[in-house]
């Protein structure tokens, strides 16, 4: 039943069967073969099917939630097993917001899995507020966040590098050839941001406040690609981690512009449950996490 849950549970984190089929080396029928069998061990339908629709009834919410717990406490339950052996085995579940996620992760998850190749890592990038909440209820073993955690009932927070923005845009645009940009002219210039809980858009809130303006035009974007793919389309200027945009730089795509306010920094942080006991596994993977960052 716990492989069934974990079906589950990362159908509901893709929002579709065909991607929780190539996450899992599944095929998509298999996928759903799995979930109708929780349907019918349960009784009640967890998913909503239709034409380019995937929703949670209110029963799969439920099922999702205590799944997310379940998988949560097994994985816990075998690596306090493989602690005994002073083993790094069996399965982390990790959470890190978009821009250490899809950045920064990747390169020390590699050297970690090369140092540890019986580790099984389960990673959700998701805006910080998603991490940090993933955490809280058990579902992660530890999180990344960009965002200050005003809340810190039942984890412990550990700042492990630091980030710096700044405001860029394409190479081709006006803003380009100035040696120095006014608040003025930045608050009449189109603005890409990221939605309401990504670290980098508070950055961005923030910056706004600092400068005293408010911005004319704002398109809010998903992630960071997608800011960046459309400031180099010309759609606008965004703020962003110096770390997601230094092969655009390197090629001349993009171009930091000099506006009236210092480099933006902000704190990468690790985000941990609240208790006295960690596996084998998991703290070699902080140890690894909490090295410094790679170029």
């Amino acid at each position: 039943m716990d492989h069934t849950l974990r079906v589950f549970a990362i159908l509901v984190e893709e929002k579709s069967f065909s991607r929780a089929a190539e996450r899992l080396h599944l095929t998509q029928p298999a996928v759903t073969q799995q979930i109708r069998h929780l349907e019918t061990h349960l009784g009640a339908q967890l998913v909503e099917r239709g034409h380019r629709m995937f929703r949670l009834t209110q029963a799969g919410e439920v099922v999702y939630d205590h799944a997310q717990q379940i998988l949560s406490l097994y994985g816990r339950m075998e690596r306090w097993v493989h602690e005994m052996m002073q083993e790094a085995k069996g399965w982390i579940h990790v959470g890190a917001s978009y821009t250490y996620g899809e950045y920064l992760l990747p390169a020390k998850i590699a050297s970690f899995r090369q140092q540890y190749p019986q580790v099984e890592l389960e990673i959700f990038i998701g805006n910080s507020r998603e991490v940090l909440e993933g955490v809280k209820r058990g579902g992660m073993e530890l999180g990344v966040v960009e965002i200050p955690v005003t809340d810190a009932t039942d984890i412990q927070i550990h700042p492990i590098s630091q980030d710096t923005l700044h405001v860029i845009a394409s190479n081709n645009h006006p803003f380009a050839a100035r040696k120095r940009v006014t608040a003025k002219d930045l608050a009449k210039e189109t603005w890409l941001v990221r939605e309401i809980g990504s670290g980098t858009r508070d950055m961005s809130d923030q910056l706004f406040t600092r400068l005293k303006i408010v911005p004319e035009r704002m398109m809010v974007f998903g992630s960071t690609q997608g800011i960046k793919e459309g400031v180099m389309a010309g759609m606008g200027i965004s703020l962003l981690s110096e770390c997601t945009f230094r092969k655009e730089l390197s090629l001349q795509t993009v171009k930091v512009l000099e506006i009236p306010n210092p480099p933006m920094k902000r704190t990468f942080s690790l985000v941990l449950p609240q208790t006295n006991f960690r596996p084998f596994a998991v703290m070699k993977l902080l140890e690894h996490l909490n090295k410094p960052d790679y170029d």
